[in-house]
């Protein structure tokens, strides 16, 4: 059940917070668009990037947590299968600290 629930949370967190993202974003360009004519300004579309950046990270620590439970289930002799899938489901988490912590936000 752990790693059903692993790979689940792991494909809301690919698929659901940068579709809500792109969504939420082009309905703010549409919106800026009508009111002046032109994008005043992008700080909404970088905060709504930004959470959903911190949302993907969130659910895929989570799932890489469950990921780790069902992992340490398995016998000994670990399929190389499991390691990648640890790798797949901890994809969000490791690019939300790479874009958190890169140089151009100091």
């Amino acid at each position: 059940m752990n790693r059903k629930l692993s790979w689940l949370l792991a494909a809301i967190a690919y698929i659901g917070p940068p579709l809500w993202a792109y969504f939420s974003n082009v309905a703010d360009q549409h919106t800026q668009l009508s009111a002046y004519g032109f994008i005043k300004c992008g700080y909404t579309q970088t905060t709504n990037t930004l959470l959903a950046c911190v949302a993907s990270g969130s659910l895929s620590s989570l799932a890489l947590g469950l990921g780790l439970v069902s992992l340490r289930c398995v016998p000994s002799p670990l399929p190389p299968t499991r390691k990648l899938e640890i790798i797949a489901v901890s994809g969000p988490l490791l690019m939300a600290i790479l874009i958190f912590t890169s140089p151009l936000w100091s």
